[in-house]
C-alpha cells in the first residue's frame, strides 16, 4: 500500500536483481497511467480498484467527461482515478439521503435533518454509482465492487470483479 512511484521503483529493482516474479499490491498503488509508467518491469502485475473506467456507458462517459474537462484546464492528469469516482458518487449518495429524508435547509431542523441524512445513508442497498452497486452493511462499511486489474504489453486487462 503506497503510491505508484513506489511500486514502479521496486519493480525496476526486482527486474534488475532478476526477479521474475509479479507484483500484487493494493490498491493505494493504482493508477490509470501505470501501464505507461512502469514499462516492461510491470508487465504479470496485479492491482485492485473500485473503479474500472470501461465497465459501462456511464463509466466510459464519465472518463471522457473528465478527460475533456481536464484538458480544457491545462491539467495533466486526464484519467480519472477510483478516488474521483468516489467522490462523486458519494455525492450522489448525500443527495439521495437529503431528498429521501426531505431536507429543508431550515436551521430550526439541523440536528433533525442531520440525523436523517445519516439515518438514510445507513439503509442505502444498491445504489447505483460509477463503481458499481453500493450497499452500508451492518457495521457501517461501504459493501462495493472491486476490479482487479492486471498490466499486460497492451496496457490494463481487467481479469476479476469481485461483487
Amino acid at each position: 500500500g503506497a503510491p505508484p512511484e513506489a511500486a514502479i521503483k521496486l519493480a525496476n529493482e526486482m527486474r534488475r536483481q532478476g526477479h521474475e516474479g509479479r507484483l500484487v499490491a493494493g490498491s493505494t498503488v493504482f493508477d490509470v497511467t501505470l501501464p505507461e509508467r512502469i514499462g516492461e518491469a510491470g508487465i504479470g502485475s496485479v492491482f485492485p480498484t473500485t473503479f474500472y473506467w470501461d465497465l459501462n456507458d456511464d463509466t466510459k462517459a464519465f472518463a471522457a467527461e473528465f478527460k475533456a474537462r481536464a484538458e480544457a484546464d491545462g491539467i495533466e492528469r486526464t484519467a480519472p482515478t477510483q478516488f474521483d469516482s468516489a467522490t462523486y458518487g458519494i455525492v450522489k449518495m448525500y443527495a439521495h439521503a437529503m431528498e429521501q429524508a426531505g431536507v429543508t435547509g431550515d436551521e430550526a431542523n439541523l440536528e433533525t435533518e442531520r440525523t436523517a441524512v445519516r439515518d438514510q445513508l445507513t439503509v442505502l442497498k444498491d445504489f447505483p454509482t460509477l463503481e458499481g452497486p453500493i450497499s452500508i452493511g451492518e457495521d457501517g462499511d461501504a459493501i462495493k465492487p472491486t476490479y482487479v486489474m492486471e498490466i499486460t504489453p497492451a496496457g490494463w486487462k481487467l481479469i476479476e470483479v469481485h461483487e
